[in-house]
């Protein structure tokens, strides 16, 4: 039981600071006017998506290995 919490406590960080980033580069994005600006912030979102991608296979993982 108590390991199971803190697997759950683990995920929920590691998606928040996921979350956090994303959500900073978005802003990024979204709030400049340079074009090789926007194009640099888009490559790093397209990166952070992938590494959220890459967390999700891994909680998968996790939960179904108990």
């Amino acid at each position: 039981m108590g390991s199971s919490r803190k697997l759950q406590g683990e995920i929920d960080r590691v998606v928040q600071e996921g979350v956090d980033v994303y959500d900073s580069i978005w802003n990024k994005v979204y709030d400049t006017d340079n074009a090789k600006q926007k194009e640099k912030f888009e490559a790093d979102l397209k990166k952070e998506i992938k590494k959220l991608q890459r967390y999700r296979d891994q909680f998968k993982t996790w939960i179904q290995s108990g």
